[in-house]
C-alpha cells in the first residue's frame, strides 16, 4: 500500500535557532552531544576536511555545517512566571541534555502543538564554531582560526493529524 504524503497538511514549518546556548550548563552539554556525536562517527568538524586540502583548495569553512544531531524534544516550562520551551537533545548515549530555549516570539506560536509530540517533526542541526580563514602571504599560505560560537538550528514541522 502506497503512502500518501501528499495527504499530509503540514500547519507549522520554520526553522529556529536556539537561544540561551552561551548560558547555564549548556555549552557543557553542547560539548558532551558533540564529543559524543564525533566518537560514533556521526559527524565530523569541518566537514572531515584536513588543513592541507583547506590550503590546497582554498576553502573557508565553519567548524559546523547543519551537522545533524540525535533526537530532540521539546519540553514546556515556566521561566520568571512567563511561558517557556526547553530544547533537550539526545546525545547519542541516549541522554537527553538541555541545549537553551525557543526564542520567546515563538514559545506562543508553538506550545499548542506540544500537546501532541506524534503531530511535531523535529530536526536539531549543529552550526558554526570557529572558522577557519585561508590566509594568502607572499611567503606561504596558512590558516588564521577566527573563535565564534557554536549554535543549534531546529527545523520545527507539525503536521495536522
Amino acid at each position: 500500500m502506497k503512502n500518501k504524503v501528499n495527504d499530509l497538511k503540514i500547519i507549522y514549518n520554520k526553522t529556529i535557532k536556539v537561544v540561551g546556548v552561551t548560558f547555564a550548563n549548556h555549552p557543557k552539554n553542547i560539548n558532551k552531544i558533540i564529543e559524543n556525536g564525533i566518537y560514533y562517527k556521526a559527524f565530523k568538524r569541518y566537514s572531515g576536511y584536513k588543513d592541507k586540502e583547506l590550503i590546497k583548495e582554498n576553502i573557508n569553512i565553519k567548524e559546523f555545517n547543519k551537522e545533524e544531531l540525535s533526537d530532540v524534544i521539546l519540553e514546556a516550562y515556566k521561566y520568571e512566571n512567563n511561558d517557556a520551551i526547553k530544547v533537550l537533545i539526545n546525545d547519542f548515549d541516549d541522554n537527553y541534555l538541555e541545549v537553551g530555549n525557543i526564542p520567546a516570539d515563538e514559545v506562543n506560536n508553538l506550545l499548542p502543538y506540544l500537546k501532541n509530540k506524534n503531530n511535531l517533526i523535529l530536526s536539531a542541526y549543529l552550526t558554526g564554531g570557529n572558522l577557519k580563514n585561508i590566509i594568502h602571504d607572499e611567503y606561504k599560505n596558512y590558516i588564521e582560526i577566527e573563535k565564534l560560537n557554536i549554535g543549534i538550528s531546529l527545523d520545527i514541522i507539525v503536521k495536522e493529524k
